[in-house]
């Protein structure tokens, strides 16, 4: 009796871890944990700030108020320089990215309204007497379309990005004396001009669908141009002379967005 239940036993201790290694087989491996992707479309919101900066240059033509190169030089003097205007830009973006491995390809376009209006006023005093040039430069709003191209370290993303530019692009003339002749002029040109940008920027996925960006561009466009008709007040003398004027934009914008991505939840 004692002989059968020692083999009994042992027979149950020996079979308990084979029983034990036969439940953990069938146990299932935890699933992998899930990758981010860049991959999909998105929307957002951005706003920052822009420094712009302008260079005018004006060139008084020879008439019967100014005639003499001495004058014509001074006005061109005064009309001539540089100016520069801190603003609030805010708007919208919208695009899509595609991921291969690690690194991630997009397009970008985005539209924002400017708060930059920078003014330059010069003075100067000719044959005839003082006098004063006054060049404004207003950005109204600014676009760019923009491929972006950089290197995803899990929701972290570095890129950087270059494209088309556009912005509607005010710029004002005015010519203005103190004499008895009280000579005065003003022009204004509203165009909308098609430059390039170039830049920065990092996005984090933070949250679900959601991802922060910093963003650095800068931004150029061709120049604008203006021409104001110089005339003597009604009743004063019929002098009258043509000044032209054309003005330089660049920007240099600082800006952070929040975007939505379309697609599953990561």
């Amino acid at each position: 009796m004692k002989r059968t239940s020692l083999a009994l036993v042992s027979a149950l201790v020996l079979a308990a871890p084979t029983a034990h290694a036969a439940d953990m087989a069938l146990k299932a491996p935890p699933p992998p944990a899930p990758v981010f992707s860049w991959t999909g479309c998105y929307i957002g919101v951005n706003g920052g700030a822009a420094w712009n900066h302008s260079n005018v240059v004006s060139t008084m033509d020879p008439g019967s108020h100014f005639g003499l190169p001495a004058n014509l030089a001074a006005v061109d003097a005064a009309g001539t320089g540089s100016m520069n205007k801190t603003g609030f830009i805010g708007g919208g973006q919208a695009g899509c990215n595609f991921q291969t491995g690690a690194f991630v390809f997009g397009l970008e376009g985005d539209i924002d309204g400017v708060s930059a209006n920078a003014t330059l006023t010069g003075t100067g005093v000719s044959t005839i007497g003082p006098f004063a040039v006054t060049n404004s430069v207003k950005t109204n709003w600014l676009a760019t379309v923009r491929p972006r191209a950089g290197v995803a370290f899990d929701r972290s993303l570095l890129y950087v990005t270059g494209g088309a530019a556009f912005a509607g692009i005010r710029y004002t003339q005015a010519y203005a004396d103190t004499t008895p002749e009280f000579a005065s002029g003003a022009s204004q040109a509203s165009q909308t001009k098609t430059g390039y940008a170039v830049g920065v920027g990092w996005e984090y996925a933070f949250m679900g669908n959601w991802s922060a960006k910093a963003e650095y561009l800068y931004v150029r466009f061709p120049s604008i141009s203006t021409t104001t008709f110089v005339a003597d007040t009604p009743g004063l003398g019929t002098g009258t002379n043509t000044l032209h004027g054309t003005a330089s934009l660049q920007s240099n914008i600082f800006r952070l967005g929040l975007n939505y991505r379309f697609g599953a939840p990561m």
